[in-house]
């Protein structure tokens, strides 16, 4: 059927035209001074087509548009059509254009935009689906360009063949408050995925690296934070009105006085409110306490927008389950935890983020379900670890190693696998205090919670001490002597320095009137300085040592060879001390050379 409809965008004409009239219609290319019919920039007939087009453009809905990118000439130039529309959903189909994008003038993206936003606009459809090959990389990325996002992958005719989809929500921009961690992958992950992403920061530096695709996390990788388009990052606050749909991933840290610090958030959640719209909804990630996102967040949005909460702003909470320098459990592989202050924000948020994940998400019955919910999954981790560390302590004061034994429990079915060790970071350590924070406030001391929490605080000290006792032992001075500790970042292989415990061994060791050296392969020397004021020495300076403690399991200290470690101790210490808080080097080999031990 000939629909009137002209869509003139561009200097681009799609003039729509009947299957009747598909005979009659010349499609041409000037080549070798012959016109000729072509499809895919290849020379053939047009009428071998035909079946094809009397197979699915045959129905009166179907919208069939030759493309005209000269209004003088009116030449054709390609054709593109919308087909099978049922239930709010049409097929795109695209037959005769790829000259012009050869050519450089990128007239398929135009057209493909013009398209969709005619299917959403004025057809009322919700969703645009289309086919491609998974090998053709050009098409996948004009399509991802003009919103479409991955459905899934099938086989059809022995080639291998996805399905994407343009919904009305493709149009729409995600942004990302706080690029950390946390921030920074939910951001890349959204855009990959085909969204439009504003990625938010108040940390210009951080903003200018990103921009240069750099990346100072680890987390997302040069390469792949270069590849991405349709992200923009920016520390303009005033981007933010472009999004309707907004995710909150600041950090929420602890104060000296071990009580939640609910600045960052409270700050990220002004700056949303005084660049809000209506219709927007805001999505938390922080970690917080069962509570925090209605009953603070929602008035700091409501004072700064002047908006009402449920009439012209929703809200939701899904909790962060990044694990850093993890490239097995990313966001898009993990469950995600949705939560909404009513059903309708509930779906939209869980619809949001089943476009970034593969393992597809929980709904929680409630905000503060979900909240509940990741404040009690790094408190019982850390709870664990805590026992862990008590039986260390006692099995180290019977003569008996910790790691053996827990090597021979593992072999019951359900005996669950920690370690000991330093537990700081940004979730582990800090977590916990927002549950005891918030149980106090109700008048309940959790003795549990908080006893895991002293155990796994004092660990510092713990090491510490039992590197002062390893030098009496070897007749060798306390005050003056030359401690190296290998490794500062708060886990192995990732450059953050949040809340790392082992800074708590170095100040330990401090009041004993030791010099400490301090080297790192992947913390940045100057980020170290801002946040301990400790000076770092890479390795290949270090000699002299009287004492070696590797805090951190870095990949690049499990290379090194036992026999090379000698090599930075004084010359003239026979049997030199090695402390192994994480257990990475084998037990007996380090015996026969060291003074060694594990926690």
């Amino acid at each position: 059927m000939k629909h009137d409809y002209v869509i003139n965008e561009d200097n681009i004409i799609l003039r729509p035209i009947s299957i009747d009239d598909l005979q009659s219609v010349v499609l041409w290319r000037n080549k070798n001074s012959v016109r000729k019919w072509f499809i895919n920039d290849n020379l053939i007939e047009l009428e071998k087509q035909m079946d094809w087009f009397n197979k699915y453009l045959n129905t009166p809905n179907d919208y069939i548009f030759i493309i005209e990118e000269d209004k003088e000439l009116k030449q054709a130039v390609g054709m593109v059509a919308l087909y099978n529309i049922e239930n709010d959903e049409a097929e795109f189909g695209r037959f005769f254009i790829g000259v012009d994008e050869a050519r450089g003038k990128g007239l398929g993206a135009k057209v493909v935009k013009m398209i969709c936003q005619f299917a959403i606009q004025r057809l009322k459809i919700q969703k645009v689906y289309l086919e491609v090959l998974e090998h053709n990389i050009a098409a996948k990325s004009i399509y991802e360009k003009c919103g479409f996002g991955f459905c899934y992958q099938y086989e059809a005719n022995n080639k291998n063949l996805l399905r994407m989809e343009f919904s009305k929500m493709n149009t729409e921009i995600i942004s990302v408050i706080g690029l950390g961690y946390v921030g920074l992958p939910l951001a890349v992950t959204f855009a990959e995925r085909g969204k439009k992403v504003v990625g938010f920061d108040v940390n210009d530096n951080k903003i200018q690296l990103y921009k240069q695709g750099k990346d100072p996390t680890n987390e997302i990788g040069e390469e792949r934070l270069s590849d991405i388009n349709n992200l923009e990052f920016t520390s303009d606050p005033k981007k933010l009105k472009l999004s309707r749909f907004h995710i909150i991933a600041v950090p929420t840290p602890i104060t000296p006085e071990k009580v939640p610090n609910l600045e960052p958030v409270k700050s990220a959640t002004k700056i949303v409110g005084d660049n809000l719209t209506k219709g927007s909804i805001i999505v938390f990630e922080s970690t917080v306490y069962p509570g925090v996102t209605e009953d603070i967040c929602v008035p700091i949005l409501e004072e700064q927008s002047g908006l009402v909460y449920k009439k012209d702003f929703w809200v939701g909470y899904s909790p962060e389950r990044i694990n850093p320098g993890d490239k097995i459990h990313t966001v898009d592989k993990i469950k995600k935890v949705v939560s909404g202050c009513d059903k309708k924000t509930l779906d939209i948020i869980a619809e949001k983020y089943s476009i970034i994940t593969d393992a597809g998400v929980f709904r929680a019955s409630s905000i503060k379900v979900a909240e509940a919910a990741k404040v009690i999954e790094n408190s019982q981790r850390d709870i664990n670890i805590a026992f862990i560390n008590e039986i260390a302590i006692i099995f180290d004061k019977m003569g008996i190693d910790t790691r053996e034994v827990l090597e021979a429990a593992n072999t019951k079915w359900n005996f669950l696998d920690f370690a000991p060790g330093l537990v700081g970071g940004h979730c582990i350590g800090i977590d916990p205090y927002y549950l005891t924070y918030k149980a106090q406030q109700l008048d309940y001391r959790p003795e549990v919670i908080l006893s895991g929490r002293r155990i796994n605080d004092n660990m510092g000290k713990i090491i510490a001490e039992k590197t002062i006792k390893k030098l009496i032992e070897n007749n060798q001075k306390v005050k003056d002597a030359r401690v190296l500790v290998m490794g500062l970042t708060f886990k192995e292989d990732v450059p953050d320095l949040r809340n790392s415990k082992v800074k708590d061994v170095i100040d330990e060791l401090l009041k004993y009137d030791i010099n400490v050296i301090i080297t790192d392969p992947v913390a940045d020397k100057d980020q170290v300085y801002k946040d301990y004021n400790l000076k770092q020495t890479d390795l290949d300076n270090v000699n002299d040592i009287d004492a070696i403690i590797v805090c951190v399991a870095h990949r690049y200290y499990k290379e090194i060879n036992l026999e090379a470690l000698k090599k930075y101790f004084d010359a003239n210490i026979t049997y030199p001390i090695l402390i192994d808080v994480k257990g990475i080097y084998d037990k007996k080999k380090a015996d026969r050379i060291f003074n060694y031990w594990r926690l």
